[in-house]
């Protein structure tokens, strides 16, 4: 029998477990969602941040299939410069 919490609230638990939590759409076509509406639910469902989705957001680069070069400057040169302002 499965959990009646939400989505939100399971990636909220995994994340305060100290889980390496990324936010995907997997195939969006098929799921008829955005990021923008993935984002949106973490906030309005579980309390999310503009902290805790830059962390979710730089832990799926972390994860991704780029060299270790490509990811960091990612990262530092569009990730964390898109987030400064929220935070």
């Amino acid at each position: 029998m499965g959990s009646r919490r939400s989505p939100a609230r399971k990636a909220s638990a995994l994340k305060n477990l100290g889980f390496r939590v990324t936010l995907n759409t997997d195939n969006r076509l098929v799921s008829g969602t955005t990021m923008t509406r993935e984002m949106a639910l973490l906030v309005e469902e579980a309390g999310w941040t503009a902290e805790d989705l830059r962390t979710v957001t730089v832990n799926a680069l972390k994860s991704a299939f780029l060299p270790f070069d490509e990811r960091n400057a990612l990262i530092r040169d569009v990730v964390l410069p898109g987030y400064a302002d929220a935070l």
